[in-house]
């Protein structure tokens, strides 16, 4: 049903009306400002991304250890005897 009437469109220049209504405007600035920045343009701020993906990658490390050591100390306190307090 639905490729039906898209055939239709089609034959009565439908399609190619929205598609010509809907055409991107040719670029009206000479001096290619809207043209993608390179990696020259942007390198800072790649560097700052990937520094901190390093600082946080080596903080990761260093909780994981702290954790790890401060989990063997918590463990023995938590196994530790109660003594019931007598009031």
């Amino acid at each position: 049903m639905f490729d039906y009437h898209l055939a239709k469109m089609f034959e009565k220049g439908t399609i190619d009306k929205i598609l010509a209504k809907y055409e991107p405007l040719p670029q009206q600035c000479p001096d290619n400002a809207g043209q993608a920045l390179g990696m020259e343009s942007c390198f800072t701020a790649v560097g700052v991304f990937v520094l901190g993906i390093i600082i946080s990658g080596i903080l990761f490390i260093v909780e994981s250890l702290c954790k790890c050591s401060a989990m063997s100390k918590i463990t023995k306190w938590y196994e530790a005897p109660v003594q019931p307090s007598s009031t």
